[in-house]
């Protein structure tokens, strides 16, 4: 479903993040003199702010999503009580038929609830980990900073801004425009594959609802 594609990228962004934030620390390493014992500081680059900004940005998309999802959970809830009270009044008025279709109408849309709960629940794994990692850059960009309040200003400009190419900023931009390219991480169903198939409801589960229905209502 839809919602578990979303789920999907932005596990994959939460990768890419981790991947960018390690090849930055690994890199600054790799430069140092032997025998250097300083903590690692990566280079962070000239769009770090911008670049931390735009995950930010991310991050509302995927709550604002997240809130579209439990929208769409209590409508189906609603839906489903909907159809559940047509199916008692049915066999009450002793119309067998339309009880049947009441029951196979809730019973498909139980299903959908199932599905968009189990999306709802990986989302959310999903989103809580592209904040942590989110929130774990920040500290690792406020440290960075505050080795550099040691330093001279023009040392520091100089370490972030020369050959920006292999910058934090450098490596969490490609890490988005990756994932970016592969669809969109909004909350607007641009591009949805294909549902799973909901509408086979098997008669014996039918069958065995309306028996338990008759039973409640003959007390």
């Amino acid at each position: 479903m839809y919602n578990r594609v979303m789920a999907d990228l932005i596990n994959k962004l939460n990768t890419l993040i981790r991947a960018s934030v390690n090849d930055a620390l690994s890199f600054d390493s790799e430069r140092r003199l032997p025998g250097d014992k300083r903590p690692r500081r990566p280079r962070l680059g000239k769009d770090i702010d911008r670049e931390i900004a735009a995950l930010r940005e991310r991050i509302n998309d995927a709550v604002a999503h997240e809130d579209q999802i439990t929208t769409d959970i209590q409508a189906l809830q609603r839906v489903i009580t909907d159809w559940d009270q047509q199916a008692n009044q049915a066999l009450v008025d002793g119309k067998e038929a339309t009880a049947r279709h009441a029951v196979r109408q809730m019973q498909i849309k139980q299903r959908e609830l199932a599905m968009s709960e189990a999306d709802l629940a990986q989302h959310q794994l999903a989103t809580t980990e592209l904040i942590r990692r989110v929130n774990e850059l920040e500290a690792i960009v406020a440290e960075a900073r505050q080795q550099d309040q040691a330093r001279s200003h023009d040392q520091a400009r100089s370490r972030d801004e020369v050959d920006d190419t292999d910058s934090l900023s450098a490596r969490l931009r490609n890490a988005r425009q990756q994932i970016e390219t592969d669809q969109p991480l909004s909350g607007r169903r641009t591009a949805q594959p294909p549902k799973t198939d909901t509408s086979t409801v098997d008669e014996a589960d039918i069958d065995d609802d309306l028996a338990q229905r008759r039973a409640r209502l003959s007390q």
